[in-house]
């Protein structure tokens, strides 16, 4: 927003142009390695082998975010060292100061951060579908035999309806993260295309019509990757159904509560 009243410090301040990218890609890396993991979280919680299932717990979510926070702080390091402000000839006044590092940050960013847990949302969303397909047809697949001697009528309601219920719940976790992944590949892949094009050719190209369309796809591709950012909550609210909602009306009431309680 202050770019666009040239006002932006970050172009001009090197300690608030290396705090502001550090920060800004490795909350990137965080969101597309966290929603990576629940791809493979969902397909565990899928799988027909009893073991894999038992690997989608709590504790292991909470160890898995651990890691994830570390990996993306450790992997980002080299911003701090090698970003300045007041360049010239580059596409950003806050960019790497060399060419080699150029290079690193914007082939991490691209591979590392974008890509890489972008093939693994695709791979395992795919898996995902195949568990849900095989599940169904085997379902379907039961022999009407084990119905000739049912329970009794409580225990098969109750059973059925949390079977019903539970799959529900499966049916809008998928729902949700299919859209999300869907946007985060539209969304996010031009940016590290463009990035990683750009530190790679190094062109020095002073014509100004060249110039203008190098920056205009390139404040596209950055729009696009700030949607991405920012598009999570109203996936969840429109495409979630009523499992995300209700979450969201209590959370309200819950601060409405503490608030008129105080």
């Amino acid at each position: 927003m202050m770019a666009g009243y040239t006002v932006d410090l970050t172009s001009t301040v090197e300690w608030i142009c290396r705090t502001r990218n550090f920060i800004l890609y490795t909350s990137r890396t965080i969101t597309l390695w966290l929603i990576a993991f629940a791809t493979i979280d969902r397909w565990l919680s899928t799988c027909i082998n009893a073991n894999r299932r038992q690997i989608s717990t709590l504790k292991n979510t909470r160890r898995c975010i651990i890691v994830i926070l570390i990996f993306s702080i450790l992997l980002n390091i080299p911003i701090l060292c090698c970003y300045q402000a007041n360049l010239t000839g580059a596409l950003r006044g806050c960019y790497g100061s060399t060419y080699i590092c150029r290079v690193v940050t914007d082939v991490i960013y691209a591979v590392i951060t974008t890509l890489f847990p972008l093939c693994l949302m695709i791979g395992f969303g795919i898996m995902i579908i195949q568990n849900t397909r095989y599940t169904r047809n085997r379902i379907q697949a039961i022999p009407m035999v084990s119905m000739s001697i049912e329970p009794p009528r409580t225990f098969t309601n109750l059973t059925r309806d949390q079977q019903q219920a539970k799959r529900k719940i499966n049916r809008h976790l998928l729902k949700m993260l299919s859209v999300q992944v869907t946007l985060f590949i539209i969304l996010t892949c031009p940016h590290a295309i463009q990035k990683a094009y750009t530190s790679i050719s190094a062109s020095t190209s002073t014509q100004s019509i060249q110039s203008a369309i190098e920056n205009f796809i390139f404040n596209f591709v950055t729009l696009m990757n700030f949607t991405a950012s920012g598009i999570s909550f109203y996936i969840y609210t429109l495409s979630g159904g009523s499992l995300f909602r209700n979450a969201l009306f209590q959370l309200v009431k819950g601060i409405q509560l503490k608030v008129l309680c105080r």
